[in-house]
């Protein structure tokens, strides 16, 4: 297993992030990583938007799955049908979010040791004959060594995973005002409203601070890479959610249809 996945995985991800290194015309790790992360982002970003597209479509059926959920909470064999007809009819696949997440994992991994695997040392044994071996890595932009600990690319970590916390929040947030309305009418809040605030408060706040630590323990290169991460991730939320706001507004969208 292990072998299968730096075959397949971690080495041309690491093939990848030489090259880049040694195209830079200063050979800069700095801008190497961000250029990096930025291309692993956009090979991602069909993924991330497939995750997003299918959590709002979900939450759009929330009050049809509701209805179904109360008319047929004594037919447990005839609520699963109904819930998979809904899904089917409004062409939602409810595990997509799960498999992209899944899909993502072991880059994440790769990307964690490619930038913990001992710059300015590049691993030879494993670069493609076409993939040249940088004869200078400069690990030192703007007085900070990326192969050190910093305290400053810790904290900007940190500071740009709660802006990108607290507007993906938001945005749940804002999408759920008509579930919150509902709840009310029918005396109070509820368990699952709570639950989710809750949640929200330990991701917004608690979250980032663990990070901070996190990146603040490891060598900045990758304090780097989470914040360069963190930035595209915030303005791909902003890019995806208007995209799909002007579809909705232009009658591109289909409307959900509700099981009868």
């Amino acid at each position: 297993m292990k072998e299968f996945f730096v075959a397949t995985i971690y080495t041309p991800l690491y093939n990848v992030f030489v090259f880049i290194i040694d195209v830079m015309p200063t050979h800069e790790v700095f801008w190497a990583a961000i250029t990096f992360t930025i291309i692993v982002k956009l090979v991602l970003y069909p993924l991330a938007k497939s995750a997003m597209v299918s959590q709002i479509k979900i939450k759009s059926i929330q009050g049809e799955l509701k209805d179904i959920q109360k008319k047929y909470k004594d037919k447990r064999d005839v609520l699963a049908t109904k819930t998979l007809e809904v899904y089917r009819i409004n062409k939602i696949n409810p595990l997509s979010p799960i498999l992209v997440l899944l899909i993502q994992i072991p880059i994440i991994l790769s990307l964690f040791f490619i930038f913990q695997s001992g710059l300015p040392l590049i691993e030879s044994d494993i670069l493609y004959s076409f993939v040249p071996n940088p004869q200078v890595v400069q690990m030192v932009t703007f007085g900070v060594d990326l192969a050190e600990k910093s305290l400053p690319l810790a904290l900007l970590t940190g500071i740009t995973q709660f802006f990108y916390t607290r507007r993906t929040f938001a945005a749940q947030a804002s999408g759920d005002s008509s579930d919150k309305k509902d709840t009310k009418k029918e005396g109070g809040v509820g368990l699952g409203a709570d639950f989710q605030k809750a949640l929200a408060f330990q991701f917004t706040y608690i979250m980032p601070v663990i990070i901070t630590f996190i990146a603040y323990s490891f060598a900045s290169v990758l304090a780097l890479y989470w914040i360069t991460s963190n930035v595209f991730a915030y303005l791909q939320d902003v890019y995806i959610r208007r995209k799909l706001r002007e579809n909705e507004e232009g009658a591109v969208v289909p409307e959900v249809v509700s099981v009868k």
